[in-house]
């Protein structure tokens, strides 16, 4: 059986770092992109993925390249992979019941 290998996800991370818990990536995208590389090689991948809001610019689609690869949260962490605006700060917009982000 294969060593399974841990890729780290943070919001603080950078795309140009190898996954590591020292260097993790920015996005779920290339930590996907990373541990197609790993499933490739014959390994097991484990994406670990920290706190935080992860504003997707794109779907994360999951297809048998995935087949294998374990995603989950960092202990403690509540991560959210959003298709919208991360932004936590709404204010009401005039309308009654309507509400626009801060900018």
């Amino acid at each position: 059986m294969s060593r399974l290998h841990q890729l780290h996800v943070s919001v603080s991370g950078n795309d140009r770092g190898d996954g590591s818990a020292a260097h993790p990536v920015a996005t779920p995208h290339r930590a996907q992109a990373l541990a197609r590389r790993l499933t490739r090689a014959g390994k097991e991948a484990h994406i670990v993925v920290g706190h935080g809001c992860y504003e997707l610019d794109s779907t994360l689609t999951f297809t048998p390249a995935d087949s294998g690869q374990r995603w989950s949260a960092a202990p403690k962490a509540k991560p959210v992979l959003s298709g919208g605006d991360c932004r936590s700060t709404w204010y009401e917009s005039g309308q009654r019941g309507s509400f626009r982000p801060t900018s």
